[in-house]
């Protein structure tokens, strides 16, 4: 047998399988330190993604204003000092 389970990171509990029969329980033991290495990579990448984000969502803002500035024909480079010195 290639597959004796799977673990549920969302619920925290784990499939297990005997034969064709499958078992809904907590984590076994012998793979909650996995589980828990797991989950803590999980928690991290979620992390990365949300930073990352953000991130764009701050540059496509910081985009949005330079073309606002252009529109007006002002220089953008007087406009960002002005705009971040106060």
């Amino acid at each position: 047998q290639l597959l004796d389970g799977v673990a549920d990171l969302l619920t925290d509990t784990a499939i297990t399988y005997a034969g064709t029969k499958a078992t809904t329980g907590p984590i076994p033991e012998e793979m909650s330190e996995l589980e828990h290495r797991v989950r803590e990579l999980q928690t991290a990448v979620v992390a990365i993604v949300r930073d990352l984000g953000i991130e764009n969502q701050v540059a496509a803002a910081e985009r949005t204003r330079l073309d606002e500035i252009r529109a007006k024909g002002d220089s953008p480079d007087e406009r960002l000092i002005e705009l971040y010195s106060t």
